[in-house]
């Protein structure tokens, strides 16, 4: 298996390698103590290297979870380790590193470099990697043509890669350049999240609501820990359902039955059919902090007739600045027909616009089509493309007066940079074929 260390040099290096597993009837934070206490040691040893390390014992040896062996969760562990040795006056002394099978998504190894980590070896995403490279559909797959063909290292290489950059693009939304200004700034808020879990792991981190304890973390983790060791029947581990909504795994806000429904309603058109889907929705699991709210007014309801007009209240409605090349070139168009369709402003962002979009449809057939827009259904002659708002921004090609002429309201950008390097994710090949109607107006197609 690729390994995500670095070999440290034998004479002027120390490497202590520290256990993250805790007996599952030891209370976690005495664990936490103990680990915290080892790292402590370890350093006033002359260690300047620390593994923190969830598949070795408490003697440093290879080892694996068992059925009674659980382990500290590795944020926890880095976080407490971190805030330590920092009270202790050690902090600068030492490098963290997390070698984890519990880290495999950018968000992971962005909580943890926030955290305190130096470097991260995410030892199970790398073997699972190495399984999905050496599993037989993945292999016919590459000799068909229908993936591009890679060795093992380089598929494991992809992977370090897409981590990268991600963690680059996390930075980036920070204004951050560095990973070593990222590192241990807990530039973070924490949402339910308790005082004595931050006290011991996250200490500076805000949190507003308070929520899950160091008592409920040992429970949660228990819960996971005694599902990885079942009986040995099945021939598949359990989906947990932390991506895709599973029938047995995480709750999901958008569940299949929730998504089902309000396509029920959209193409019926049936308010009864929207009724149950609102009634699922008032009546589903809480997952966001606005499910926990209930308003209670005291006040009379407003005769409707008092009420300001719908048709009245749409005009002031208006999409956001998103440029053709953030978004494809159907949702572009389509957000643009149904703001005009109501009366309200869509914003063309600094995408640019085809000028056919500037015209009013007359040629829709009467499967709801146009020769003008042959990727579009549900069109009706009247409607147009044109985005009521033109934005402009310093630098960018393609403002024409034909542009700026059917716009009701022009957007200017000054001093731009809130978001350097960041663009449109739609992949080139898509988009290419709008490049000569449009300019290269976008800095998306640059």
């Amino acid at each position: 298996m690729a390994s995500g260390l670095a070999t440290v040099p034998p004479v002027s290096w120390m490497t202590s390698t520290r256990n993250t597993q805790s007996s599952s009837s030891e209370p976690q934070s005495r664990a936490v103590a103990t680990l915290c206490d080892r790292a402590d040691a370890a350093v006033k040893a002359g260690a300047v290297i620390l593994v923190l390390s969830d598949r070795v014992d408490p003697q440093g040896n290879p080892t694996r979870l068992d059925n009674a062996t659980t382990y500290i969760p590795p944020l926890v562990a880095v976080g407490a380790v971190h805030h330590h040795l920092i009270q202790a006056g050690l902090r600068m002394q030492v490098s963290l590193v997390v070698d984890t099978a519990q880290c495999w998504s950018t968000h992971h190894f962005a909580c943890l470099v926030g955290y305190g980590a130096s470097a991260i070896c995410p030892y199970m995403a790398l073997e699972s990697v190495r399984h999905w490279w050496g599993d037989s559909r993945t292999q016919k797959l590459m000799e068909t043509g229908k993936l591009a063909p890679v060795t093992l290292t380089g598929a494991q290489d992809n992977y370090r890669h897409a981590v990268e950059n991600g963690l680059l693009k996390i930075l980036s939304k920070m204004g951050i350049s560095l990973i070593t200004s990222y590192q241990g700034a807990q530039i973070f808020e924490a949402v339910g999240i308790g005082a004595d879990l931050l006290a011991l792991a996250f200490r500076g981190t805000t949190s507003r609501l308070g929520g899950l304890t160091l008592q409920d973390l040992a429970q949660e983790t228990n819960t996971f820990h005694q599902r990885a060791f079942p009986d040995l029947s099945g021939k598949r581990l359990e989906n947990m359902g932390f991506v895709k909504a599973m029938p047995k795994g995480e709750y999901h806000m958008n569940t299949p039955v929730l998504t089902k429904a309000l396509h029920k309603a959209l193409k019926s058109k049936q308010y009864d059919h929207y009724e149950i889907y609102k009634a699922q929705l008032q009546g589903r699991t809480p997952t966001a902090l606005r499910d926990l709210l209930d308003l209670n007014s005291d006040r009379q309801p407003i005769p409707l007739e008092e009420v300001e007009s719908i048709a009245s209240i749409m005009t002031r409605f208006c999409t956001g600045g998103m440029s053709l090349g953030a978004l494809s070139q159907e949702a572009h168009e389509v957000l643009a027909i149904a703001m005009n369709r109501i009366g309200g402003k869509s914003n063309s962002g600094e995408g640019g616009e085809d000028p056919k979009r500037f015209q009013t449809l007359q040629d829709v057939d009467e499967q709801g089509q146009s020769p003008q827009f042959p990727n579009l259904k549900g069109l009706r002659n009247g409607d147009t493309a044109n985005s009521a708002i033109k934005q402009v921004a310093s630098g960018r090609f393609g403002v024409t007066p034909e542009y700026l002429s059917h716009g009701q309201q022009i957007e200017i950008k000054l001093a731009q940079g809130a978001k350097p390097g960041e663009g449109g994710q739609l992949p080139g090949k898509r988009s290419a074929p709008t490049l000569p109607c449009c300019g290269g107006q976008s800095r998306e197609y640059r």
